[in-house]
């Protein structure tokens, strides 16, 4: 089991997404032994996702299915957790799906399969992603394939096809046809493996810092984090340049001499308005680790940005990539602000006078 009841997962030990795993501000004097599933989005939650679902299904078995409104009068807000205890059999892989709503529609689904090592804490990111909701499987196949290595610390028993199916999760998602295959799930509009792992071993504290942006803990009845700072689109692209297309050929951009050796260089996708989008809300920041290679100092933007310029389909068109200097990098620990629909309230400094991208 994973729990002793779901309303047990999802209500007191995370007061609904948004608490963690220990709700002080200290870590736990010891650690316990769970898999915390961390759900952040790039999406302005506010004009794109009105509801999450959370669902845990183990041997082909649904544990718990829940659907939470996104709502600045409750906890439910994102970034957000969910902590899930280990099975009996700690080899028995745990299937885990985070989807986004908007009206009653769904917007964007994201899997994973998992074991929940014994004797730590364990995290998992599934960002809920605008290139992924707006994925749309390629002519010759589901897409680009990527493995993340092996699952966990525990090697799990051979899958059989309806184990890397989620098929147990069919009768929460009539009509849904998932744009990758078996086994795999959407991240930046490209298909990667759904099994996770190796896992490192976290505290509750670092856990909290890295989802949080740095928070030094979360409010237990109103899921906001303390201490953490998110990173405001509006505020960070007020000054915002369009990327010249000659400067991201291979869909890879290097840094000009001046700003090469900086860290306050930031990217994001413009969304056609088409997506039901306004203002800044059409802007997808995007993150910088993983992408930035200080040696070469070329950024590498995901495949799919590329493809998406290209498209003639205005509601998964990106219309341009825009470019600002205005903050710090965005990092994958300090999510987009929210507002009052997010857990991270406070809001990152900018500098308008920073010298822009292009002179």
């Amino acid at each position: 089991m994973i729990a002793l009841t779901p309303r047990r997962v999802f209500g007191s030990l995370l007061a609904l997404l948004a608490t963690s795993v220990c709700a002080s501000h200290v870590a736990c004097s010891r650690e316990p032994t769970a898999l915390v599933i961390a759900v952040t989005t790039d999406l302005g939650v506010s004009d794109d996702l009105d509801e999450l679902g959370l669902y845990v299904g183990v041997g082909g078995e649904v544990k718990t299915s829940l659907r939470v409104p996104t709502s600045v009068d409750q906890p439910a807000k994102l970034p957000g957790t969910l902590s899930i205890l280990q099975p009996s059999d700690e080899a028995t892989p745990v299937h885990v799906r985070v989807a986004g709503y908007r009206r009653g529609q769904l917007r964007v689904v994201r899997d994973a399969i998992s074991t929940v090592p014994s004797g730590q804490l364990s995290v998992i990111r599934m960002p809920l992603q605008w290139l992924s909701a707006t994925h749309v499987a390629g002519p010759t196949g589901p897409g680009t394939s990527k493995t993340q290595g092996a699952v966990g610390q525990v090697k799990i028993r051979a899958l059989d096809p309806k184990d890397v199916s989620f098929s147990e999760f069919s009768p929460f998602f009539e009509g849904y046809v998932s744009p990758c295959g078996p086994g795999q799930t959407s991240s930046d509009g490209d298909c990667i493996d759904a099994n996770v792992g190796p896992l490192p071993k976290v505290s509750s504290g670092d856990m909290v810092r890295d989802v949080f942006g740095g928070a030094l803990g979360l409010d237990s009845k109103t899921g906001v984090a303390e201490g953490g700072t998110c990173f405001d689109v509006d505020s960070c692209f007020a000054n915002e340049q369009t990327l010249r297309e000659a400067d991201y050929t291979g869909c890879k951009v290097t840094l000009p001499a001046p700003l090469a050796d900086s860290t306050t260089v930031n990217f994001a996708l413009v969304r056609n308005p088409a997506s039901e989008c306004t203002g800044k809300g059409c802007f997808v920041p995007l993150d910088w680790d993983g992408r930035f290679d200080t040696a070469t100092k070329t950024y590498t933007f995901p495949p799919a940005v590329c493809r998406r310029l290209q498209s003639t389909d205005p509601k998964t068109k990106v219309d341009r990539i825009a470019v600002a200097t205005n903050c710090d990098a965005k990092q994958q620990t300090r999510p987009r602000c929210n507002g009052l629909y997010g857990a991270v309230r406070d809001k990152a400094p900018s500098d308008p006078n920073r010298a822009p991208y292009y002179s």
